[in-house]
């Protein structure tokens, strides 16, 4: 209502304007033109009263009738029309003159109509030839009087006919579109935007067909179209609601600090994992900056944070920080992943930042790759890592001539420690070992552990000449063997071992890192063979073993076929020389290098493959003898053939099966065949190897643990092998006057006859050794003091005379 009143008052003050405005300037034409033609009557009136009084004035100016002429004179004044009447001459001399003593003005708006006096010459030939001149001046006032009348009655008329034309006008709009107007206005102003539906527009009858009408019909159509889009924005807004609710649900429930960020640095969305990351409510971050809330933050962080979410939201590029240091408000620094996104936001880009915190996996990563490059039991790097290492320090060393020097370091005794202390114990002595080595190498060396008690020491830098950097080797590895050679205590205990040191100098020549590490190793044993608790330089003897080894590699794989393996015999015996078994040993008789000995081409047979041919040919020699025997009645079935057998042949699926084949054929019992596994095999293979046996022997095949007490396994571990014989190493007797030695013995009999055991003593080389074991009760032997191995023929004899010949 109050706008139509306004349209209305609007249009009526411009229509009264209109109007007014018209009507004056009417007024003003009809006043103009009512002047004009006034002025002119006016003027010839004055003309016409000059005119008629020029000749009597003469008549009575030539009679020198002064007083006459003057009283016409005033008569002419007295007139409605003449201000002022005077007879002069053409010199401006007044004769006779007379006015009206109040001369009346004229309105302001009003120009003076006659502002030049009017003049008549009178006649000269009445005034013997004297020229006068009568000036009449106008009464302007008087003479417009009846004009300006009119115009006053003009100017009302019109003034009157312009207030009521508009006033018409006024009624006639309000009739007929205001009023419809006005119920629009009201229409509209009762519309509930929730019931656009049940809304329209008035239709009126007299407006259908003219602009109203149209208003109406467009009005009415815009209702229904806005009626159908609220209806659809509604929509839109609910399910926009609900997938901005299921959406922040959904990122609220992600455990990734997720954040949204505008160019200022303002926080638009924050999630409450971020929230719990800095020690604050989700509502305490949401609009607030990131300098109002960590105030702590550097300048330089604060302008590196802003500088890449601008970078995104300018780029529209997707930007990943695979790493990215946070401290949270607990002062812990966290290990992020960070992913930067530009998102759209209503009037602007924004940037979405998701920060995966990925601090235990990198702890992990970094543990998992500490763990795959590092022992488990010392920390120090493995051998992967130590392999690794040295390769490129060879390279270095070939770029910039510097030496380096590679110890290998081998506790001396370890085992018996670990044995008797137990190995709980045994891996405190080598942690502590470690922690020495990591005290006492120099700057910028290694150390590393490689298995067992075998640790090693990467030297690198140590001068361009071989002399230089073989007398500062030198002095590293007996430092560390000082070092070494100090006490250790564990569980209580003081223990004083030694080391033996091998050194081998890098570069040489092509030599790999592997080459490297086997040289020190050899060197390593030379050190023990030298009687241990020293250090030995690879040096011209260890370079021949190498060249030796490689050639017998070689030819290794056509002995067989060359017919270059044989083997020999040695008999077991009982403490008064009678033959209860025997053993069958294998030689390679090589045509340049003679007769060369299992513990040299075994380990090639083992690493080239070969050995499971070589083991198959070495069983068949076995069979055929124990049924040539059997046959001329040397062997009885109490009687056992000893072979040695790798850890590969045991793990050969069928083995069992192989080997009774083998039996049937050549018709031996199971009992005549003794399978000999050696000890240190057990070590290397484990649980694989036990298993085998155990299936070995579930089927009826023979099993002897051969050289027991060479320093793997101790007494304690024998209640779990599934073994029928135990043949004890050399070393078990090699002080046969010794009281501890004697004890252990007589402590390894009791036990094995309490598992049922057979023990046969090996490495019996004299008298001595032999008193010893019938002291300790040990019924069965074998060693050089009965004879060396020997040929087939020859065992063949000893097999026929039932004894060997006893030395005394």
């Amino acid at each position: 209502m109050r706008h139509t009143g306004s349209l209305s008052t609007r249009f009526s003050l411009v229509t009264l304007l209109v109007g007014q405005v018209f009507a004056l300037s009417i007024a003003a034409s009809l006043v103009f033109m009512d002047y004009r033609r006034h002025v002119s009557d006016i003027r010839m009136t004055i003309d016409d009263f000059v005119a008629q009084s020029v000749l009597p004035l003469s008549r009575l100016m030539e009679a020198e009738a002064q007083q006459n002429a003057l009283l016409l004179v005033e008569s002419m004044v007295m007139g409605p029309w003449v201000q002022r009447a005077s007879v002069m001459t053409p010199q401006g001399q007044v004769l006779i003159s007379r006015q009206k003593t109040e001369p009346a003005s004229l309105p302001w708006w009003l120009p003076e109509p006659f502002p030049v006096p009017v003049r008549s010459e009178l006649p000269a030939e009445l005034l013997g030839g004297q020229a006068l001149l009568l000036e009449v001046d106008v009464d302007q006032a008087r003479v417009m009087e009846p004009m300006i009348e009119r115009a006053g009655m003009i100017l009302k008329v019109c003034m009157l006919a312009g207030l009521l034309a508009p006033l018409l006008v006024l009624a006639l709009m309000r009739s007929m579109v205001t009023g419809y107007l006005r119920q629009i206005v009201k229409t509209f102003s009762r519309i509930d935007p929730a019931k656009l539906d049940a809304v329209r527009l008035p239709v009126h009858p007299a407006h259908r067909h003219d602009e109203l009408g149209a208003l109406e019909r467009v009005g009415n159509r815009l209702l229904r179209e806005m009626h159908e889009l609220m209806e659809s924005r509604k929509a839109m807004a609910d399910a926009l609601f609900d997938s901005e609710r299921r959406m922040r649900q959904l990122m609220d429930a992600i455990p990734h600090s997720v954040y949204a960020r505008d160019r200022n640095g303002r926080f638009i969305y924050a999630n409450p994992c971020l929230a719990l990351m800095m020690g604050l409510t989700v509502k305490e971050i949401e609009g607030r900056t990131l300098r109002e809330l960590q105030p702590q933050l550097s300048e330089d962080a604060l302008v590196d944070q802003l500088a890449a979410d601008c970078r995104v939201i300018d780029s529209g590029i997707e930007e990943v920080i695979p790493e990215e240091t946070i401290v949270d408000a607990f002062g812990v620094t966290r290990i992020c992943y960070t992913i930067r996104t530009p998102l759209q936001y209503p009037d602007k880009t924004i940037v979405l930042v998701v920060s995966m915190d990925v601090t235990d996996q990198k702890i992990a990563e970094q543990r998992i790759r500490f763990m795959a490059f590092h022992d488990a039991l010392t920390n120090l790097p493995n051998r992967s890592l130590l392999m690794e290492t040295l390769e490129r320090e060879i390279a270095r060393s070939h770029r910039n001539g510097q030496m380096g020097a590679l110890l290998f370091i081998d506790l001396d005794g370890f085992k018996a420690v670990n044995d008797r202390l137990g190995h709980q114990c045994g891996d405190e002595l080598l942690d502590q070992l470690a922690r020495r080595l990591e005290q006492h190498v120099r700057e910028g060396d290694m150390a590393a552990r490689l298995a067992g008690d075998e640790f090693v020491i990467l030297a690198p830098d140590l001068g361009n000449h071989h002399d230089h950097a073989l007398q500062s080797a030198s002095r590293i590895a007996e430092h560390l063997r000082q070092i070494l050679s100090l006490p250790f205590v564990v569980a209580g205990e003081s223990l004083k071992l030694t080391a033996s040191i091998g050194v081998v100098l890098y570069p040489e020549g092509q030599a790999d890192g592997q080459a490297l590490v086997s040289r020190a190793d050899s060197a390593m044993y030379r050190a023990k063979m030298d009687g241990k608790n020293t250090v030995a330089f690879f040096g011209n003897e260890e370079v021949a073993a190498g060249r030796r080894l490689a050639r017998l590699r070689e030819d290794l794989p056509f002995a067989l076929e060359r017919h270059q393996l044989y083997v020999l015999f040695t008999p077991q015996v009982d403490l008064q020389g009678r033959v209860t078994g025997g053993e069958m040993l294998l030689r390679w008789q090589h045509p340049q290098e003679g007769t060369i000995l299992p513990k040299t081409f075994l380990p090639l047979l083992e690493s080239s493959g070969h050995i499971l041919a070589v083991g198959d040919w070495v069983l068949e020699q076995g069979c055929q003898c124990l049924a040539s025997w059997r046959a001329k009645g040397l062997w009885r079935d109490s009687m056992a053939l000893g072979i040695n057998v790798s850890a590969r042949e045991l793990l050969r699926s069928q083995l069992a099966e192989h080997l009774h084949h083998k039996m049937r054929d050549h018709h031996i019992p199971d009992s005549c065949l003794m399978l000999e596994v050696h000890e240190g095999a057990l070590l290397n293979y484990g649980d694989r190897l036990l298993l085998a046996m155990q299936s070995l022997r579930s089927k009826g095949i023979r099993l002897a643990l051969d050289d027991f007490g060479a320093g793997y396994f101790s007494m304690n571990d024998l209640g779990r092998l599934p073994i029928d014989c135990l043949k004890a190493a050399p070393g078990l007797i090699s002080h046969p006057n010794g009281e501890r030695p004697r004890a252990l013995f007589r402590g390894l009999i009791s036990l094995s006859r309490q598992l049922n055991l057979d023990v046969v003593a090996e490495g019996v080389e004299h008298r001595a050794q032999l008193d010893f074991l019938e002291d300790v009760d040990c019924r069965q032997c074998q060693g050089y003091y009965f004879g060396v191995p020997m040929p087939i023929d020859d065992f063949e004899a000893l097999l026929a005379s039932g004894r060997v010949p006893m030395h005394h």
